[in-house]
């Protein structure tokens, strides 16, 4: 019960960042070069950094044996995921220019802009190490694998499909790897240093849903429609995702690798955040789908708000 009274708390200070950003935008205070900029300086400065401070402060030399297997059994269930949005596409006959995005919304979810400020939020720096878990995965899966669905879900015969190391090693993966190097070597890490990165990282969380705010700006609400597809996607996104990490955390925990209270809680919420942002954009890109892509993120985006309590009342059976 305290957990859920903390998230609904933690829920709206988050809103009212949100409302902030939409209000914002709204007025134009907020215009698309600052969008952009928002956006760079989160992904390739700010979330790097608190990444790298986060395994510094809340990771040991003991826990990265867990860490790793962890990584593979979270892994094992993208894998589950890709397998089942092939069957639902078949089943459901999902046009072309809709495949791709409805296999993405089975795996790949927005665990950045919307996952860390969350988790941050919720459960504070100490969930840090049980969100690269999810991170790490969730970006090699959007990057290595869902990226090439939506290249290849289109009608243009002609567009060939490119693999883009730098989408696969962002940012933040660097600063998960400089971090993991660090934290081996056991250098220490001077206050000044650490108390001035603290600071950077630290601006992840207001910026992340300042941008939020934008893109919900940017979305509408009057343009959102509801159809078959979109229900079925929402319906792996929020339903279908999240119950097949739940049996893969359940079977985590049988075994010696077990996760903390916390990091249950943390790997299953991330596995229930919005429609990847970054999707309409590949999608455009694709010449597929990209009104139902759009319509998709934000529908999903004003939807985890509700379902955030549910979700850690869930992990709690775990």
């Amino acid at each position: 019960m305290d957990a859920i009274v903390t998230s609904l708390n933690s829920i709206v200070k988050i809103i009212f960042v949100v409302l902030i950003g939409i209000y914002l935008r709204k007025k134009d205070h907020f215009h698309d070069t600052f969008k952009k900029d928002l956006e760079f300086l989160i992904v390739n400065v700010a979330l790097p950094i608190s990444v790298f401070m986060g395994i510094q402060e809340n990771l040991t030399r003991n826990l990265l044996g867990s860490f790793g297997m962890s990584v593979l059994f979270v892994a094992a269930a993208f894998f589950v995921l890709y397998i089942l949005s092939f069957i639902a596409n078949k089943v459901f006959h999902i046009r072309v220019g809709r495949r791709g995005i409805m296999t993405n919304t089975f795996t790949n979810d927005n665990v950045i802009f919307i996952g860390l400020p969350l988790a941050l939020a919720i459960f504070g720096t100490k969930a840090m190490p049980f969100y690269l878990i999810y991170y790490l995965i969730n970006t090699i899966s959007t990057w290595a694998i869902g990226i090439f669905f939506i290249q290849n879900d289109t009608t243009e015969k002609n567009e060939k499909s490119s693999f883009n190391w730098k989408k696969l090693v962002p940012a933040p993966v660097l600063g998960f790897a400089i971090g993991i190097i660090w934290l081996l070597i056991g250098l220490p890490l001077p206050e000044i240093a650490g108390s001035s990165l603290n600071m950077v990282g630290g601006l992840v969380t207001p910026l992340a849903l300042l941008y939020l705010g934008i893109v919900i700006a940017d979305a509408g609400l009057s343009s959102l429609k509801i159809e078959r597809d979109t229900i079925i996607a929402l319906i792996a996104r929020f339903i279908i995702g999240p119950a097949v990490m739940f049996m893969m955390l359940k079977f985590i925990q049988q075994t010696p690798f077990a996760l903390s209270g916390l990091g249950v809680k943390v790997i299953f919420l991330m596995s229930g955040m919005p429609a990847l942002t970054a999707m309409e954009l590949l999608v455009g890109q694709a010449k597929g789908d990209t009104k139902f892509a759009s319509n998709l993120i934000t529908i999903s985006t004003l939807l985890f708000i509700i379902l955030v309590p549910v979700y850690l009342a869930i992990a709690n059976l775990i």
